[in-house]
């Protein structure tokens, strides 16, 4: 499970620098703002990413995933359920463009679904 949390937060934060840097790097200067710090907001979603791993992981442990199709249903229900109602919440308190709320739930959605298939893969397969 270590090896896989690891895993998952890595391929997650390169995924984030991904999406930013070249898919919505309009929104990247957006959230950073005037002398905004990323490199605390790089630890602080390294962090959240590790968490986000490591709950993905128990979540396919301890749900009957059987199928390629059941990881992809609990990978959207933790976005649905766990991290778009915190996005909105963001979103909401910093008032930023629609473009934002957009590329950052994107990027939310893609990332627990890649986490929920390298679960299925290194955990169950």
């Amino acid at each position: 499970m270590t090896a896989y949390v690891i895993i998952g937060a890595i391929v997650t934060w390169i995924l984030a620098w991904v999406w930013y840097s070249y898919l919505f790097p309009k929104v990247r200067e957006e959230l950073r703002g005037e002398g905004g710090d990323m490199g605390r907001t790089a630890v602080i979603s390294a962090a959240a990413l590790l968490v986000l791993a490591a709950a993905t992981g128990t979540f396919i442990r301890n749900r009957n995933v059987v199928s390629m199709g059941d990881t992809i249903q609990l990978g959207f229900k933790i976005w649905f359920g766990f991290l778009l109602p915190v996005v909105a919440v963001f979103w909401s308190s910093v008032r930023k463009s629609l473009n934002a709320l957009v590329a950052i739930a994107g990027y939310w959605l893609v990332a627990a679904l890649i986490l929920a298939i390298l679960a299925d893969w290194m955990l169950l397969g």
